[in-house]
């Protein structure tokens, strides 16, 4: 049952929250003031409801569908030999140089975490960096840390937090501007990317790299390098028919689109993507708009979302199967390879949510009822209420603007003029706490991908865990007090 651990873990906090419904009353909030109610338990039939309907949850099977789409792009990459192309020829050119390639990583994915905030379209380019850093012999946990582990950092400290809607929802809940806190969040990107370099890249051998076998029949030892060749979505032996040059321009391009198209500039004062996209809709041609009909519902660049992402993935992978002359027999198998290998992994994206969708669908926010405890009446930032509350809502808010939802109310009543630092302090928190739960959505794809044991990581990240910690908590109190 290892290999279900995580689904298990899952449940079990999904049955805690359920034991929680009897004993915790709900309530709400209203201008600051706390109105109690009672206690809505969920029942025994609830505790198979409430994982159907989240399962067919269009938000989270949306998500899931990407996922699994990205799972059959690998499929046709392997399958033209150009992912073993880019992967071999990258590992070799840092071959010696092993540690200065996951720092390298590690910095990329942070950053572009931070700046840009959008996980899905980065996890467009995980399975390569997966696999360069698997042919390196990093091992699982370090695999993770530079890649999964990264994003997460990045998403604590992100500078903009826009997404594709075009929302920076700090702002637009809490009512902080970025300029007010851009310099605090660049020093706790600072400070937390410095972390977790230093559990990347220090430790001893054992940690860094795969072990090899000192003991153990010969057969142990083939045994157990044969398995730690294997790299998910990933076939070492696919050949390229040509060479790989134009499937990594189209696979770069792919890259290129999803972010460009899913961050909205426009939040940002950057309008050029929205008038090209009026003059070329505005182009008709006896009065009949004809690019305006052939777009149909496509919107202009910055307001793409999980649909179009699917939507070009898709079609990237049809254009590289066919630059390659797969044929469409080939390919379709190529891509439903890729889509079943990635199938467990949908799976557990979508169950991750489960808290999220029974909270919002039974209407039983017994949750306000620990904001009332934590910083009801308060008139000033206590940083550890704050903190607490934070944690707290990271476990059953698996989507970080729900929970901003679930606190703008007593916070904006009734400590305005301390948004900032509760800003700072709610967002790094939910990082950190994103990295321990089963609840957060880039925790469960990353170990479920990369194949970490929930117990095998909760051995390890502890440490991580509580050095963030306490170096997020010592800025911020510093900050608070500047």
């Amino acid at each position: 049952m290892k290999k279900h651990d995580l689904l298990k873990a899952i449940g079990i906090v999904f049955l805690f929250y359920v034991v929680l419904t009897w004993i915790i009353p709900g309530g709400s909030f209203s201008s600051g003031v706390f109105t109690k109610g009672s206690t809505t338990p969920l029942g025994i039939g609830d505790l198979f409801l409430y994982p159907i309907a989240t399962s067919v949850y269009q938000m989270f099977v949306l998500s899931a569908l990407v996922v699994l789409a990205i799972g059959g792009l690998y499929g046709v990459l392997n399958k033209t030999g150009v992912l073993a192309s880019m992967v071999e020829g990258l590992s070799k050119k840092f071959k010696g140089k092993e540690l200065l390639f996951i720092a390298l990583t590690t910095v990329f994915y942070a950053l572009v975490s931070a700046g840009l905030n959008l996980s899905l379209p980065l996890f467009l380019m995980i399975p390569f960096s997966v696999a360069v850093l698997r042919k390196l012999n990093f091992n699982k946990i370090k695999t993770f840390l530079a890649t999964f582990g990264a994003i997460i950092i990045g998403g604590m400290t992100s500078f903009v937090g826009y997404n594709m809607d075009g929302y920076n929802y700090i702002n637009y809940f809490l009512g902080v501007e970025i300029k007010a806190t851009i310099l605090y969040s660049v020093v706790l990107f600072i400070f937390t990317l410095a972390i977790l370099l230093v559990f990347v890249l220090i430790g001893n051998k054992k940690d860094i790299r795969i072990e090899k076998t000192k003991k153990g029949s010969k057969k142990d030892k083939e045994e157990e390098t044969k398995k730690e060749e294997v790299i998910p979505l990933y076939n070492k032996d696919s050949k390229a028919s040509k060479k790989p040059t134009v499937g990594v321009i189209l696979f770069v391009i792919t890259i290129l689109i999803a972010f460009v198209s899913m961050f909205n500039w426009s939040a940002l004062g950057i309008d050029i993507f929205d008038k090209v996209y009026t003059k070329i809709t505005s182009v008709t041609i006896n009065d009949f708009a004809i690019f305006q009909k052939l777009l149909g519902s496509i919107s202009a660049f910055g307001y793409w979302g999980n649909y179009e992402l699917i939507m070009v993935v898709v079609l990237a992978s049809m254009l590289i199967a066919w630059v390659y002359k797969v044929s469409a027999k080939d390919a379709i198998e190529a891509f439903i390879g890729g889509v079943k290998e990635m199938l467990p992994v949908a799976v557990l994206v979508i169950f991750a949510n489960i808290l999220l969708y029974t909270i919002n669908s039974t209407q039983t926010p017994f949750f306000q009822t620990i904001v009332n405890t934590l910083i009801g009446g308060a008139s000033k930032f206590n940083y550890f209420a704050i903190a607490g509350l934070s944690a707290i809502g990271s476990i059953i808010y698996s989507s970080y603007p729900y929970l901003l939802f679930a606190v703008y109310d007593p916070i904006t009543s009734l400590m305005a003029n301390d948004a900032n630092m509760i800003s700072l302090t709610i967002q790094a928190i939910y990082g950190i706490v994103s990295l321990i739960v089963p609840t957060s959505v880039m925790l469960v794809l990353g170990l479920k991908y990369i194949g970490i044991s929930y117990k095998e990581w909760l051995k390890y990240i502890w440490k991580v865990v509580l050095a963030l910690l306490v170096v997020v908590t010592i800025a911020i109190l510093i900050m608070a007090m500047i």
